[in-house]
C-alpha cells in the first residue's frame, strides 16, 4: 500500500531484502561513529603534534555544532517530507560525507600544530554536519513507513544488527590499519574505510526507496525530538570513547 496520510497498515510487510539493503546503512555509521572516538585524539597529539588541551578543544567543538544542527536538520527534513512524500532529498546530502571523511585524515604532510588541528577540526565539523544531513531522516524511516508495530521492531531489528557489525568492523580495522602511526596510515585507512562507507550508503538509499514505495509513507512523529535524544546518547557514546 502506498500513500502519503492515513492509518498505518498493520498488513503490510517489509520485504527481508528491503530490509536488508536499509540496514546496511547503518554500516557506515557505525564507521563515522567508532572511528573518530577511538583514533582522532591520538592522531592529533601524537602524529599531528597538536597540544593536549588544543586538540581536546578540537574535538570538542564538533559535538557543541551536533547540538544546535540536529534540530534544524529535523525541521527540514519535516518539512520536505511533507511536500514531497519522501527523506531521499537530505540523505543524498549525506552522501557527500566520504568527501570529509577522507579528508579528516588526509591532513596535509606541511601541517602541525595548530594549523592541523584546524584542518582537523573543519573537517569534522564538515563531516558532521553531512553524517546528520544522512543519520536524521535514516533514522526516523521505520516511523514513516505505513506499517504496524510488529513490523517496526523487526525494521530496527535489522537496522541494530546491521550497525553492530558496522561498529565491530570499524572497531578492528581502522587500529590495525594505523598501527605504524605514520600520517601515510591514516590516509590508506580512511581511503580502505571510504569505500565501505560510501557503498554502505548508496545501498541503504536504495533500500529506503523500496521500503517507502512497498509499504507506503506516511509522516510519523517529528523528527526534532527524537533527534534531541539520539544527540545526546550520541554525544555520551563519544565521550566514553575518547576517554579510552
Amino acid at each position: 500500500m502506498t500513500g502519503r496520510t492515513g492509518e498505518y497498515d498493520t498488513s503490510a510487510r517489509p520485504r527481508t531484502g528491503d530490509l536488508t539493503l536499509y540496514a546496511t546503512g547503518s554500516i557506515g555509521m557505525g564507521v563515522w561513529v567508532t572511528v573518530p572516538g577511538l583514533l582522532l585524539l591520538y592522531f592529533l597529539t601524537r602524529t599531528l603534534g597538536v597540544p593536549a588541551l588544543l586538540a581536546g578543544a578540537t574535538l570538542l567543538l564538533p559535538k557543541i555544532v551536533d547540538v544546535v544542527a540536529h534540530p534544524l536538520l529535523g525541521s527540514l527534513t519535516d518539512r520536505r517530507a511533507r511536500r514531497t512524500g519522501h527523506r531521499r532529498g537530505l540523505l543524498r546530502v549525506g552522501l557527500w560525507l566520504t568527501v570529509a571523511w577522507i579528508a579528516l585524515f588526509s591532513v596535509p604532510g606541511g601541517l602541525s600544530g595548530t594549523p592541523a588541528a584546524l584542518w582537523v577540526g573543519g573537517c569534522c565539523v564538515a563531516g558532521n554536519l553531512l553524517f546528520a544531513c544522512f543519520q536524521v531522516p535514516y533514522l526516523t524511516i521505520p516511523s514513516d513507513l505505513r506499517i504496524g508495530y510488529h513490523e517496526r521492531t523487526r525494521v530496527f531489528m535489522f537496522r541494530m544488527a546491521f550497525l553492530t557489525l558496522g561498529l565491530f568492523v570499524a572497531g578492528v580495522a581502522a587500529p590495525a590499519l594505523v598501527a605504524s602511526g605514520g600520517h601515510r596510515a591514516y590516509a590508506r585507512m580512511a581511503l580502505l574505510l571510504a569505500g565501505l562507507l560510501i557503498a554502505s550508503q548508496l545501498v541503504a538509499l536504495t533500500g529506503v526507496r523500496r521500503l517507502t514505495e512497498h509499504c507506503g509513507f506516511r509522516l510519523g512523529i517529528t523528527v526534532v525530538p527524537a533527534v534531541l535524544m539520539a544527540v545526546a546518547m550520541a554525544c555520551q557514546r563519544r565521550c566514553r570513547l575518547d576517554r579510552r
